[in-house]
C-alpha cells in the first residue's frame, strides 16, 4: 500500500489533535476542500445546549521548529476568510512539540502581516500560544462579535480596569472611567448578563491599552494625570468606531465637546470629530477645538471632506462647513501672509470639487486667485477653474480657462475637456477640429467617444 505524503500525514494529525484541543461539548464539522476552510466549530454549553455561536477554523501544520511561530498563506485565502459571515481563526500546529498557536483573522498580527507578492506571512507572538483558558475567551469573543453584527443605541458597554496593574495606576484609571460612565448612559462599570460588550483598559509597558475583546483595540502613550480622562475618552471613541458602535462613539464625542476636552493625538481627534458628522456643526466645533482647522494639520482635508459630504440637511451641513471655514481662514489670516490664506482657499476648492460642490469650489478658487495672482500662471489651477465653471454649466467661460491651461501645459486630457466645453458652448467648428486631433492621440478605449462627438459637431 502506498504511503501517504508527509504533508497529508501532518494534516491528518492536526485534525485529530484539534479535536483534543477543544471542549468535548463543542461540535467540529470538517468541511470539504472546495469550501476553502477546514472546519466549522459550533459552541455548546457543558450541559449540551446550543449557544448559536459558530466560528471557522483554518488548520496549518508544520514539522519544522523554525516555522512553528509563523505561517505563509496566499492573500486570496486570507481575503476569503475575512469575507465569511462567521468569524474565522487560523490555528498553527507544530508536530515537534504538539504545540498550538492561533489568531483570529481580525487580530493585528494578521491584519498587519507582511505581504510579498501574492503571499502573506502571519507571525504568532507569545500571546497567541494556546492556553487552557482560551476556549472561554473564544466564547466571549464570539458573543461580542454577535452583538456587534447589528449594534443598537440600546447596547450598553461595560468599562473595566484590567487586572495586574499597580494599585495607584488602577485607581487613577478607575476614577477616570467612573467620571466618563457617570455622564454617558450607554456606559456601565460592571459587566452583567445584559451587558455583553466590555471594553477593558489597562497598561502595556509605558502605554495605555484600550480593547474591546480582540475585535478592536488601541494603544496610547500613558498620559499625565491631568490628561488621563480626555485621553481615555478619545481612546474609547477610536475603539468604538473601529467596532462600528457609532452611536456610542457619538455619545462619547459629545461629552468631549460639552466639557471642552481635547487631545494632542491627531488620529483620535479626527475620529472623535467624524463620529459627530450627522451633526456637522458639532463636528466642526470639536474639530476646531482640537486644532484640526489649521491647514497644516494632516487631518485637515479629511475633516473638511467629511463636513461637505455630511449626511445631514443642507442648512445644517452648510453651518458646519462655514464654522470650519471661519476657523481655518482665521488661522491663515493670523499669519499675515496672503499666500497662506490662498493655499487654504485652494484646498477648500479642491475638497469641494471632489465632493461635487462645484459652486463652492468656484467661489474658493476665485478667492484664491485674488489672494495670489501667481496661481493664474499654473495650468493645474486654470484647469480647476475650468472644471468648476463646466460643472456650473458655464461652458464658454470654462473653455476660456481650459484653453489657457492647455497653452501652459499641453496634453490630450486638457484638450478633451476643452473640446467638450466648446461643443456644449456651441463653438462647434473649433470643437470638431480638436476632436479630429484627439482621434490621433487617444488610446483605443476612447476613440469611439471622440469619433461620436466629432460626428455630432459636424452634423449639427
Amino acid at each position: 500500500m502506498a504511503t501517504r505524503p508527509r504533508s497529508h500525514q501532518l494534516e491528518d494529525l492536526s485534525r485529530k489533535r484539534f479535536r483534543d484541543l477543544l471542549p468535548d461539548a463543542w461540535v467540529i464539522r470538517e468541511l470539504s476542500h472546495d469550501y476553502g476552510v477546514d472546519c466549522e466549530v459550533e459552541v455548546f454549553s457543558e450541559e449540551g445546549q446550543s449557544t448559536g455561536l459558530v466560528f471557522l477554523a483554518q488548520l496549518k501544520a508544520t514539522d519544522s521548529p523554525a516555522s512553528a511561530d509563523r505561517v505563509r498563506m496566499t492573500r486570496d485565502q486570507l481575503s476569503y476568510l475575512k469575507e465569511q459571515d462567521a468569524p474565522a481563526a487560523i490555528f498553527r500546529f507544530s508536530s515537534t512539540d504538539s504545540s498550538w498557536r492561533w489568531s483570529w483573522i481580525f487580530d493585528p498580527n494578521v491584519t498587519r502581516a507582511d505581504s510579498s507578492g501574492r503571499t502573506t506571512t502571519v507571525k504568532f507572538l507569545g500571546e497567541h500560544i494556546w492556553r487552557d483558558s482560551d476556549p472561554a475567551k473564544i466564547k466571549a469573543t464570539l458573543e461580542a462579535h454577535r452583538a456587534l453584527r447589528s449594534p443598537s443605541p440600546r447596547d450598553r458597554i461595560a468599562l473595566v480596569c484590567a487586572e495586574g496593574m499597580p494599585k495607584r495606576t488602577q485607581f487613577k484609571i478607575d476614577e477616570a472611567l467612573h467620571s466618563i460612565a457617570d455622564d454617558i448612559d450607554c456606559f456601565v462599570l460592571e459587566p452583567s448578563e445584559d451587558v455583553v460588550l466590555k471594553i477593558e483598559v489597562g497598561t502595556e509597558g509605558e502605554q495605555l491599552r484600550i480593547a474591546l475583546d480582540r475585535i478592536a483595540s488601541g494603544k496610547i502613550a500613558f498620559p499625565d494625570a491631568c490628561d488621563l480622562k480626555p485621553t481615555l475618552l478619545y481612546g474609547l471613541i477610536g475603539v468604538l468606531r473601529r467596532a462600528r458602535l457609532h452611536f456610542q462613539a457619538g455619545m462619547a464625542a459629545r461629552l468631549a465637546l460639552s466639557e471642552g476636552l481635547t487631545t494632542a493625538l491627531r488620529p483620535l481627534a479626527a475620529d472623535a470629530s467624524t463620529s459627530l458628522i450627522t451633526d456637522p456643526l458639532a463636528a466642526a466645533e470639536l474639530a476646531v477645538a482640537n486644532g484640526l482647522a489649521d491647514e497644516h494639520d494632516p487631518y485637515w482635508v479629511c475633516i473638511y471632506h467629511e463636513l461637505i459630504t455630511a449626511p445631514a440637511p443642507r442648512e445644517r451641513r452648510r453651518a458646519g462647513v462655514e464654522r470650519f471655514n471661519e476657523a481655518a481662514l482665521d488661522a491663515a489670516r493670523k499669519t499675515g501672509i496672503s499666500r497662506t490664506e490662498a493655499a487654504v482657499r485652494y484646498n477648500m476648492a479642491s475638497s469641494c470639487l471632489s465632493a461635487g460642490d462645484r459652486h463652492g469650489g468656484l467661489r474658493h478658487l476665485n478667492a484664491a486667485r485674488r489672494l495670489r495672482p501667481a496661481y493664474m500662471a499654473s495650468g493645474y489651477f486654470l484647469a480647476d477653474i475650468g472644471r468648476a465653471l463646466y460643472g456650473n454649466a458655464r461652458y464658454r467661460k470654462a473653455a476660456d480657462f481650459y484653453r489657457r491651461a492647455y497653452d501652459l501645459e499641453p496634453g490630450s486630457g486638457i484638450k478633451q475637456y476643452l473640446a467638450d466645453a466648446l461643443m456644449l458652448g456651441g463653438l462647434l467648428a473649433e470643437a470638431h477640429t480638436l476632436y479630429m486631433q484627439l482621434h490621433e492621440e487617444v488610446d483605443d478605449a476612447a476613440i469611439s467617444e471622440v469619433v461620436l462627438k466629432a460626428t455630432l459637431c459636424s452634423a449639427i
